[in-house]
C-alpha cells in the first residue's frame, strides 16, 4: 500500500505480479489461523507455520522489483503519434488488426449466444468441453493476445468506440462462458500496463482516486465470480465460497510445508527441464506428471481426485513457491524471488514498450509472453517459453534488434568509415 502511494504507476505496470503475492499470503494465512475442510485438498486447515518464509519470499519478489524498476525500467509517458512512413504502415496494420480482434470476437460470442452456460448450470471448463472444442477452442485461446488492440485505441483515442465495443463484447463473451476471474483480469492487466504512464505525475488527491477506482475493479472482478458460481451451485453461498476460493491461493503452499517437514528433494529437479522439452500443454495430457504445479497437486491431494481434477482441463493453482520448497527447502523459495523478480522486469517493461511503440506483432508477443511468465510463476509450468509461438517471436525479436541496430546513426557512420577506408566515394 505505502508503494501504490509513493509510486502508483510501479502498481499499474506489474499489477499481475503484485496480485499474486497478496492473494497468496491472505489464502496461507486463512489456511493457517482458521479452521475448515479444504474439499480440493481433503484436508482440514491449521496452524503449520509456513506463513513466515512466503510472506518472506514474496516480499522479496517485490522488493527486487521495485528497485530494479526504479533504477533501469521505463519511466516515461507515452508518445505522440507521429505521422511518418513507418508509422503509417502500422498503423495500417494496427487497424486491420483491432477489426480482426472484433470480429474474432463477435464470432466467438454467436458461437455461443444461444447457449449461456449459466442457464447450462457448467462452469467454464465444463462448457468449455461441451461447445468450445477444435478450433473454436483455439481461436477462445487466442482471443485474450490481441486485446492490446482496441486497448490501445481506446488509450490513443484513436477508433475508440471500436476498442470499446470490442472490449464490451469480450467481457459479455467470458461471461457468456463460464469465466468467473481469470479472463476478466487479463484484460484489466492490458489496461493497467496501457495507462501506467498517466500515474507518473499524479497529485495525491488523483492517487486516492485512482486506488479507489481499482479497488472498485477489485470489487466487481470478485462480485462477478460470485454471481457466476451462483448460477453454477446453487446450493454454495458467498459466505462459504468465497473463503474456499481465497484459501485455494494458499493451500498448495500451506500443505508442502507441512508435509515436507523441511525436507528437500533436489534430485528430483531434473523432471523440470524434462517437461519443459515434452512441451505437454494441455491439462489433460498432464495425468500422472511429475513436474510443477502436477506434482505438488498429487504430492499433496489423493491422486483419485487430482485425476478427475486434471481430466475436466483445471488444475489448481499457486503452486510455484510450493514446487521450490519441496525441491531445494527453505533457500527454493528465495532464489525463485529474485530469478522471478527479473524475469517480471524485463518483459513486463518490453510490454509497455511495445504499447508505446504500437509495434503490431510486439503487442501480441509480450501480451503472450507476461501471460507465459504469470502462469510459469504461479504453476511453475514454462513450456510456453519453448512453444512454436515462442520460437518464432524469439526470431522476430533477433531479426528486429539486428535491423534497428545497424539503422543507427552510429552504425551508418562506421559503414562510411569502413567504405572511405576502401577509397570509395561515399555519396
Amino acid at each position: 500500500m505505502l508503494i501504490f502511494f509513493r509510486q502508483p504507476s510501479f502498481y499499474l505496470k506489474y499489477l499481475p505480479f503484485l496480485f499474486a503475492p497478496a492473494t497468496n499470503i491472505i489464502g496461507c494465512a486463512i489456511c493457517e489461523f482458521s479452521t475448515f475442510k479444504l474439499y480440493e485438498l481433503e484436508a482440514t486447515s491449521g496452524f503449520e507455520g509456513s506463513l513466515p518464509l512466503l510472506a518472506f519470499s514474496r516480499w522479496l519478489f517485490v522488493a527486487i522489483l521495485f528497485a530494479l524498476d526504479c533504477h533501469l525500467g521505463v519511466q516515461t509517458k507515452m508518445r505522440p503519434y507521429r505521422a511518418d512512413g513507418r508509422s503509417l504502415l502500422k498503423e495500417k496494420i494496427r487497424f486491420a488488426a483491432e477489426t480482426a480482434t472484433f470480429a474474432l470476437v463477435a464470432l466467438l460470442f454467436l458461437h455461443v449466444i444461444a447457449r449461456p452456460s449459466f442457464l447450462e448450470g457448467l462452469d467454464r471448463f465444463e462448457y468449455n468441453a461441451s461447445y468450445m472444442t477444435g478450433i473454436w477452442s483455439m481461436l477462445d485461446a487466442a482471443v485474450i493476445y490481441l486485446v492490446a488492440f482496441p486497448v490501445l485505441a481506446i488509450r490513443r483515442n484513436q477508433r475508440r468506440a471500436l476498442g470499446i465495443a470490442t472490449i464490451a463484447l469480450l467481457c459479455l463473451h467470458l461471461f457468456w462462458t463460464g469465466e468467473k476471474f481469470g479472463g476478466f483480469f487479463a484484460i484489466a492487466c492490458i489496461f493497467a500496463c496501457a495507462f501506467y504512464d498517466r500515474a507518473l505525475s499524479l497529485s495525491f488527491r488523483k492517487t486516492v482516486i485512482t486506488g479507489a477506482i481499482m479497488i472498485f475493479v477489485s470489487v466487481a472482478l470478485v462480485g462477478t465470480a460470485l454471481v457466476a458460481n451462483s448460477f453454477i451451485n446453487k446450493d454454495n453461498s458467498a459466505n462459504y465460497y468465497l473463503p474456499q476460493r481465497i484459501a485455494q491461493q494458499g493451500q498448495l503452499w500451506w500443505k508442502t510445508f507441512s508435509q515436507t517437514h523441511g525436507q528437500a528433494h533436489p534430485e528430483e529437479f531434473c523432471s523440470e527441464l524434462k517437461a519443459i522439452i515434452d512441451r505437454k500443454s494441455s491439462t489433460k495430457n498432464n495425468i500422472g506428471s511429475d513436474n510443477g504445479i502436477y506434482r505438488i497437486m498429487y504430492y499433496t491431494a489423493p491422486k483419485s481426485k487430482v485425476d478427475r481434477k486434471l481430466e475436466s482441463g483445471s488444475r489448481y493453482t499457486e503452486a510455484g513457491y510450493a514446487v521450490m520448497y519441496y525441491y531445494f527447502g527453505a533457500l527454493g523459495p528465495v532464489i525463485y524471488s529474485c530469478c522471478m523478480a527479473a524475469l517480471v522486469f524485463l518483459i513486463q517493461n518490453a510490454l509497455v514498450r511495445a504499447l508505446w511503440t504500437m509495434d503490431p506483432l510486439k503487442m501480441v508477443i509480450f501480451p503472450y509472453f507476461s501471460y507465459a511468465c504469470r502462469t510459469g510463476i504461479n504453476m511453475f509450468v514454462f513450456h510456453r517459453f519453448t512453444s512454436i509461438a515462442a520460437i518464432l517471436s524469439y526470431l522476430y525479436l533477433t531479426i528486429d534488434a539486428i535491423a534497428r541496430k545497424s539503422n543507427t546513426p552510429e552504425a551508418h557512420n562506421q559503414t562510411e568509415q569502413s567504405i572511405e577506408e576502401l577509397g570509395a566515394p561515399t555519396g
